[in-house]
């Protein structure tokens, strides 16, 4: 069965409800001025963060917690060495968190884990980086990595299969090379179910793997560096953003970053970090370090948001969506009661009710050679369009017909239409879904 939604209402929802003061500004009780760096966020309820100090930055220890959606926050620092500071945070609930702290020469660095809400933090010494750890992961409370740049031609990557009590290096025959001048950010590295991808200055590659860790390969870019990634399933984003001028150019995937098309998001200006909303079809948001932008079409076009800032333009560099509901950013801290964090408390971004609940649709063979059969039940008529549309968005056919009570068989030629990966769109209705479909 698949989801249906409408498509117009779908879109006013997004484009309106969000711009609308539809964020609560929660003060954390840091002292100004900072910057919020990293949100994780277990559940609706529960999220950790860490900041940086000032405009511009000066980086730092300093994390945030809360158990009660933000209605109240704890703060305070991860260990006692001042030589060290917070380059990446994940929170497994609201006992425990990891931090991958880097020293300030980016010459070394640890894992720290609180079991304790945050009011000890023990540095787990079976981890010892020798370049900067950059991003820290668990899946379970036991099972977990930690991936740093890297050292002698090969990047520091750390597991641990019981909390980190024991971080095993990961050996470099399961690991490909790099060079030494190849760094990570912590928006370059990105993890949906057992598979992780990170780019970064990678000289067009990025590193690929679909066992948490144990074994990697390299997956060509088409630029030189890999700003950051942001998958969902096959289905995901790697965007260059140049320095210069802080123009990006954005890419779409539909085989898990095996091969790239770009994408004509033009007003897609200073991206940072990319988050799929969990729930719905296909929306992703974008925060920048001027703007906040969304797509509800897999990132086929963007637009401009209206922030939890009344300023367009303010500073949202961190973002965790745990459902469609319920979401956070991490933004400016002006003062201990001003500004840094901000909630998503508008309606769910989604339109609930118009799942057609016992509607079925399949659409076979898939793979398809030749022809394919969509075969649907709406339980009452409608008229049915189906468009089969290339990664960039061309359409490369057009069907149409009407379902009914009954099962419809409806069968599709492909002749003509090229070998590759597409996305059929059908709309039912004034109701959409979106599927991959290979033809061979």
């Amino acid at each position: 069965m698949s989801g249906f939604y409408k498509a117009a209402l779908f879109l006013s929802l997004i484009s309106s409800q969000i711009a609308q003061a539809q964020w609560v500004t929660q003060s954390v009780g840091f002292t100004g001025p900072k910057s919020i760096q990293n949100v994780s966020a277990p559940d609706a309820n529960i999220a950790w963060l860490s900041s940086n100090e000032g405009f511009p930055f000066v980086l730092a220890r300093d994390f945030a917690r809360t158990a009660n959606g933000g209605t109240s926050w704890n703060t305070g620092v991860v260990g006692t060495d001042n030589n060290l500071y917070i380059n990446g945070i994940y929170a497994f609930d609201a006992l425990n968190a990891w931090a991958c702290m880097a020293n300030l020469a980016d010459t070394g660095g640890y894992i720290y884990h609180t079991s304790t809400v945050g009011q000890n933090w023990v540095r787990q010494d079976s981890a010892i980086f020798h370049n900067r750890p950059v991003f820290v992961h668990f899946w379970n409370a036991d099972t977990g990595i930690c991936i740093g740049n890297p050292y002698q031609n090969y990047f520091e990557i750390y597991t641990t299969k019981d909390g980190g009590a024991d971080w095993e290096a990961l050996p470099e025959i399961q690991m490909p090379g790099a060079l030494d001048e190849h760094f990570l950010s912590p928006a370059s590295v990105f993890v949906f179910d057992d598979q992780i991808w990170f780019g970064g200055n990678t000289q067009g590659r990025i590193y690929y793997s679909d066992n948490r860790g144990q074994e990697w390969s390299i997956i060509p870019f088409p630029e030189d560096v890999v700003s950051y990634v942001a998958f969902r399933d096959t289905i995901g984003f790697g965007a260059f953003i140049d320095p210069a001028n802080n123009n990006s150019q954005l890419y779409k995937s539909l085989d898990k970053g095996q091969s790239w098309t770009k994408l004509n998001a033009t007003n897609l200006t200073d991206p940072y970090r990319m988050a799929f909303i969990p729930g719905t079809p296909g929306t992703l948001i974008s925060t920048g370090l001027d703007n906040l932008m969304i797509s509800n079409n897999w990132g086929e076009s963007w637009d401009l948001l209206q922030g939890p800032s009344s300023n367009p333009s303010a500073l949202y560099p961190a973002i965790a969506f745990v459902d469609n509901a319920h979401g956070w950013l991490g933004g400016q801290v002006n003062s201990s009661s001003q500004g840094g964090v901000y909630k998503y408390t508008g309606p769910a971004l989604e339109v609930p009710g118009l799942e057609f609940e016992n509607a079925t649709f399949r659409i076979y063979p898939n793979p398809a050679s030749g022809s394919m059969t969509i075969e649907l039940n709406t339980e009452r008529s409608l008229p049915v369009t189906a468009q089969l549309m290339e990664i960039s968005g061309k359409i490369a056919g057009t069907w149409n017909f009407i379902s009914g009570a009954e099962n419809i068989l409806y069968p599709v030629s492909l002749e003509g239409i090229q070998s590759g990966i597409y996305i059929l769109k059908l709309s039912i209705g004034d109701a959409i879904s979106f599927n991959k479909l290979i033809v061979k």
